[in-house]
């Protein structure tokens, strides 16, 4: 079993079997093509701008083990830092292959490591005994970590699925249409996914912000739905000892004659408890909790979340919204989109590398149906800002109105302008603001108007920011 070493000052020339510059090997492509069953790869502190397609598996007692060295306590020669690996090139576009590929050799674990730069995935496992990943952060523009064994106590961000199957342990999902989707999760938090934890067995884990928190699948036990559209949706699994908070349906079952068991459920400041397939349900939510964790420190969450979950929200309890701003100054809800969420109104927006979705350098914002798509700047007393985009839409229908560029804030009068042009032709947008009074920071909102067709898609590109 061997210790091998990777560097940024070191040579694919070398023997790779110590940590100094006249030992180390430069990439991990080349470890990849030495390292044999039980040995281990300590990678230092830099940036890896390679793709890694494995060729040795590991046994059950004989794992490969990749270990980043932030700390420079195995790479004693390199300056302590991140040890990124991506697919990304030098311009930071995203490549269109996954970052990591098993490739169908079993029993490769991963430590430490920032692994981003794909539009496809950020590490993909092998079918069987695939790998297991701790403390580690990923990203990618679809599925960030797809048939992994195991994670740890990983940050993952998506565009598409966070994790697809494997078990999880410890981890924050971000963003994505399904945070976790299949396998178990225990201890796990879900933020701003469409669906926090999709066809998932859960234990003690969070979903905050998210259309739909936890949805059908597997048992959820001991969980908590924070600021959600859905909290609990569906009828046919077990759900037993979960807590929705701020939800607009805080458990919401399959049809008025198959309802959702909430016997052993709490719901707080829900606009329903539970919902049939057209009409209000009236199932009572049970008078006792039962849950597994200290409710008081639950009860502590709430109160701290409130101000950003409720603001601009007329009644509790109620389907009606005041126009007021939220608490960062934004119009809730606008309309635009499906779902509003919390502070932000959730929105189906991604980015695409796709030629003819961008107008001349990708990557290009796609809107589906409708929504706002944020971006936030800076400014300093005295400064202004201009921000131009291209944009064009398809399959709007029905005359609706066209995307725009929007720029708002508390210390600014709003600045719209709206596309004009036929489908499918790029149109130019532009919005300045005056001189800022104070210090401050503006919304740039790129937002597609609620079309009348679910075809419909609406396109921001090569966005340019100028502040004076």
């Amino acid at each position: 079993m061997a210790t091998y070493y990777v560097t940024k000052q070191g040579d694919d020339a070398h023997a790779g079997t110590g940590p100094e510059p006249a030992n180390a090997w430069l990439t991990i492509g080349e470890a990849v093509s030495n390292v044999a069953a039980g040995d281990t790869v300590y990678i230092g502190p830099g940036i890896y701008r390679e793709t890694l397609t494995l060729a040795t598996a590991g046994t059950s007692g004989s794992r490969i083990s990749w270990r980043g060295d932030p700390d420079g306590r195995y790479c004693t020669s390199e300056t302590p830092g991140r040890v990124r690996i991506t697919g990304a090139d030098s311009d930071e576009l995203e490549g269109a292959t996954d970052v990591i590929s098993e490739n169908g050799q079993a029993y490769n674990d991963w430590y430490d490591l920032y692994i981003d730069g794909s539009s496809v995935a950020a590490i993909s496992g092998a079918t069987a005994n695939a790998g297991r990943l701790y403390r580690c952060v990923l990203s990618a523009g679809d599925t960030a970590v797809y048939r992994i064994a195991e994670t740890h106590e990983c940050v993952i961000i998506a565009g598409y699925y966070g994790v697809s199957l494997g078990t999880h342990y410890n981890d924050v999902f971000i963003g994505g249409v399904n945070g976790v989707s299949g396998g178990t999760a225990y201890n796990c938090i879900a933020i701003g996914s469409e669906k926090g934890f999709s066809f998932s067995t859960c234990y003690n884990c969070t979903a905050l912000g998210s259309s739909q928190g936890f949805e059908y699948g597997g048992a959820v036990y001991n969980c908590l739905a924070s600021g959600c559209d859905y909290g609990f949706k569906g009828t046919n699994q077990t759900w037993v000892n979960n807590v929705a908070v701020y939800c607009t349906y805080g458990f919401y079952g399959d049809s008025s004659t198959n309802k959702m068991d909430t016997s052993t459920a709490k719901a707080f400041a829900c606009k329903t408890v539970q919902r049939g397939a057209t009409t209000y349900e009236t199932h009572t939510v049970g008078a006792t909790s039962a849950v597994g964790w200290d409710y008081r420190k639950m009860i502590e969450l709430q109160r701290k979340l409130e101000p950003y979950l409720t603001s601009g929200i007329k009644e509790i309890g109620s389907a009606t919204y005041a126009p007021a701003d939220d608490c960062l100054g934004r119009p809730r809800p606008d309309g635009a989109g499906a779902d509003d969420v919390g502070a932000w109104e959730w929105c189906d927006a991604r980015t695409s590398f796709t030629a003819g979705d961008y107008y001349t350098n990708p990557p290009a914002i796609v809107i589906y149906r409708g929504g706002e798509f944020i971006m936030q700047l800076g400014l300093k007393e005295g400064q202004n800002l201009t921000v131009q985009v291209r944009s064009k839409h398809k399959d709007l229908g029905g005359g609706a109105s066209k995307p725009q560029l929007i720029l708002r804030g508390k210390h600014i009068t709003t600045q719209t302008d709206t596309n004009v042009t036929a489908d499918d032709t790029w149109d130019l947008l532009t919005c300045t603001t005056g001189a800022v009074p104070v210090d401050c920071v503006i919304d740039v909102v790129f937002k597609g108007q609620d079309a009348a067709t679910a075809a419909a898609k609406q396109y921001f590109s090569d966005i340019a920011t100028i502040v004076g």
